[in-house]
């Protein structure tokens, strides 16, 4: 790992993770709405989730292939929701929270380490 790859993970690590965790409390309000108020809302997380999608992707094609398990995991969750079950998907958005913490940390370290932060 490169001291730019580290910043790049650690950087990514933590707006994925932020967006991991604003969905996740999204979809479970969602489920004291009203069943003919959830799609809209519904539709606006996934936009969200696709946003954090998006940033995975782009951690992974800067750098390091570990992101490829978040993406996978967002992507999963994306399809429970479009499967019409998105409380199964805040199950697979934890997981990719936890695989986000954990690009996190090894980057933390790894600039701690070399005593670059």
């Amino acid at each position: 790992m490169t001291s730019r790859e580290a910043i790049n993970d650690l950087c990514q690590s933590e707006k994925i993770k932020s967006g991991l965790i604003w969905a996740t409390q999204a979809l479970e309000a969602v489920s004291g709405l009203p069943p003919a108020r959830r799609a809209p809302v519904l539709d606006v997380i996934q936009g969200l989730i696709g946003s954090v999608a998006n940033e995975a992707s782009i951690a992974r094609r800067v750098g390091a292939e570990g992101w490829l398990a978040v993406e996978r995991r967002i992507d999963r969750a994306l399809v429970m929701i479009r499967s019409g079950v998105p409380q199964e998907a805040t199950y697979h958005l934890a997981r990719a929270l936890s695989a986000a913490t954990d690009r996190g940390q090894r980057a933390m370290r790894w600039l701690r380490d070399r005593e670059l932060l």
